[in-house]
């Protein structure tokens, strides 16, 4: 009777390794003295200003923009309606055009602010000065991270804060200044992310099939490979020791689908087989194992599940040293206990633990005496 057992799986989540990467950043070295807005690096500013003076500043000592000096963005004497209260469409604005932090595991914003001059106001709300810096993560709304109000002069801040994960992100600096010679100043907008490192094979199908009683095809599929040295396949007859069987070489670095056939001599009956992938520098991804009998197999014994019990009647010519395990069918042991002073015909009872979800469950038993293995399935309803 031939037989095929099939594993698939895909694999989303973060390896161990992972790695920071610079998504995107501003440091306002590029653009001329007083540029307000650089397109596809952020949007234009607004600049809805309560003491009537002209945008960007034809008054003197009036400035909004970058500041070449110092190749920062400064705000002086540009005040919003609402300064130092809620933001609305009125205010000036500086804001970043969608960035794309799809992929990465975790994001990070950072930005450099300061202000000079003399204090205008003793906090917020009750004055005319404002630095709100905010961020948006898929158009929900903005949330406050760096924020200066009457600040005294000389004070400096470095923000860096952690909002998660996404698809897109806007950054906005909303600044107010009210007449006087303080400024605003801020630079090194940085949005930093973890990057998941990429999977060293995405495998796509792992197949075990019998081709005799003591031959199996193993055969298994990737979609790609990175730095993929080989591949070892184990087997074993416990599910927890395994032998390797045989070395196939990988293909270093692909993109396209790739296919794999091995045959293996059976002949100490393995009844589990898993795949091991190795890297060029010697690390490994081991796979779940999967389960295969082959040839008929030795069922002389029965086996039912109900109200969290199994019962089992041992199979005749058995002795009193037997060893019971129960695994999946993956291979992943779930009960594992001796049965002593088992005679056959006799009906043993046997406790599930709760945690073992409704399934179909393979019954071992081990005879130390005799070295027979004796194999049933129940249903875990």
């Amino acid at each position: 009777m031939k037989k095929t057992i099939l594993f698939f799986g895909m694999l989303f989540n973060c390896v161990s390794i992972s790695f920071s990467q610079i998504i995107w950043s501003e440091d306002f070295s590029t653009q001329a003295n007083g540029a307000t807005n650089d397109p596809g690096r952020w949007s234009a500013a607004t600049a809805g200003q309560c003491d009537g003076e002209t945008f960007p500043g034809v008054v003197a000592g009036n400035f909004w923009g970058v500041n070449a000096a110092t190749q920062e963005f400064r705000c002086n004497d540009i005040e919003g309606v609402t300064c130092c209260g809620t933001t609305g469409a009125s205010d000036n604005v500086w804001i970043t055009n969608n960035i794309n932090i799809f992929g990465f595991a975790n994001i990070s914003i950072s930005i450099d602010s300061r202000v000079t001059g003399a204090v205008e106001c003793t906090g917020c709300g009750t004055g005319g000065d404002l630095f709100v810096a905010a961020y948006s993560v898929d158009g929900a709304a903005f949330v406050n991270f760096d924020t200066i109000c009457g600040a005294a002069s000389g004070f400096t801040n470095s923000d860096c804060i952690t909002v998660g994960a996404g698809t897109n992100l806007r950054i906005r600096v909303t600044l107010g200044n009210q007449a006087n010679d303080e400024n605003y100043f801020f630079d090194n907008v940085i949005v930093d992310g973890t990057l998941c490192a990429p999977l060293p094979v995405s495998l796509t199908g792992f197949y075990v099939s019998c081709m005799t009683d003591n031959n199996v095809k193993v055969k298994w599929s990737t979609a790609t490979e990175t730095n993929n040295s080989h591949f070892i396949i184990q087997g074993s007859t416990d599910a927890i020791n395994f032998i390797d069987l045989s070395r196939i070489e990988g293909n270093g670095n692909s993109n396209s689908t790739l296919n794999y056939t091995e045959s293996i001599l059976n002949n100490n009956h393995y009844t589990y087989f898993r795949l091991v992938q190795v890297d060029f520098d010697g690390q490994t991804k081991t796979y779940d194992p999967v389960y295969l009998k082959c040839g008929d197999e030795i069922i002389k014994f029965k086996a039912t599940c109900s109200n969290n019990q199994i019962g089992l009647i041992l199979p005749s010519g058995i002795s009193n040293d037997v060893h019971m395990n129960v695994t999946d069918m993956s291979g992943k042991m779930v009960i594992s206990e001796p049965i002593y002073n088992g005679t056959p015909g006799q009906n043993i009872i046997i406790p599930i633990p709760t945690t073992i979800a409704a399934g179909i469950y393979i019954i071992n038993i081990q005879d130390y005496k005799s070295g027979e293995t004796f194999y049933t399935k129940f249903f875990r309803n």
